[in-house]
């Protein structure tokens, strides 16, 4: 995004879709080829009562993405999908609080340091079901996953890699970045917490179902 003054007025130029842009241009007065850039690829805004607020946020973000969009994966700051969805990101200080808050509220779940000051583990009925990193330069959490599970996820998100610590094929390691979310976040731990209740014997899923409120003998899944 440009913001200057054209002939003693304030104007916003910015990047937008080439037939999108063409539409605006024709619909909207106010809105002309971008100035001093590709005209195709540019589009001008100049004040006037045909453009509102929720218009120009909407162009702004359109704009930001597009350019998002063009980066190397591992450059952008957010996946332009996810931001389009409403999905909400989660920074490392954040990440690590709801997945606790998240494993505190399951039945019969522990937490301690059994292995090193760094690491506070949770564990169901004895059984690590998630790991966290207390380490601010490298902030995270690992959870257990089903190895084709933990292959897609490992392909298809950058802040996924393969679990620190334990076994890489039954594990993985999640950070900050541009497809971590806060639902993401949610669906890990919980699949980790289910995958190792579901390995328990039928009187412990039992138990642990009808703590939790559920009457069903799978772990909860």
């Amino acid at each position: 995004m440009l913001q200057t003054e054209l002939t003693g007025e304030p104007i916003v130029i910015l990047e937008a879709d080439p037939l999108e842009a063409r539409l605006l241009r024709q619909s909207h007065p106010d809105i002309a080829p971008g100035y001093h850039m590709d005209r195709r690829h540019w589009i001008t805004l100049h004040p006037g009562g045909d453009i509102d607020r929720h218009m120009v946020e909407d162009l702004v973000t359109d704009s930001y993405l597009l350019v998002v969009g063009n980066l190397p994966r591992a450059d952008r700051p957010v996946d332009p999908d996810t931001f389009r969805s409403g999905a909400r990101l989660i920074s490392g200080d954040a990440l690590q609080e709801r997945a606790c808050s998240l494993a505190r509220s399951l039945a019969e779940v522990d937490e301690g340091y059994p292995f090193t000051d760094s690491l506070l583990v949770f564990k169901v009925t004895r059984h690590v079901f998630l790991i966290v990193t207390e380490d601010d330069s490298d902030p995270g959490i690992t959870v257990k996953a089903d190895p084709p599970d933990s292959d897609v996820l490992i392909q298809a998100n950058g802040s996924i890699t393969p679990g620190r610590y334990l076994d890489r094929h039954h594990w993985i390691s999640v950070r900050p970045g541009p497809d971590t979310t806060e639902t993401l976040v949610d669906e890990l731990v919980r699949e980790s917490y289910d995958l190792v209740v579901d390995g328990l014997p039928a009187a412990a899923r039992y138990r642990l179902s009808t703590d939790s409120g559920n009457t069903t003998v799978d772990g909860g899944r």
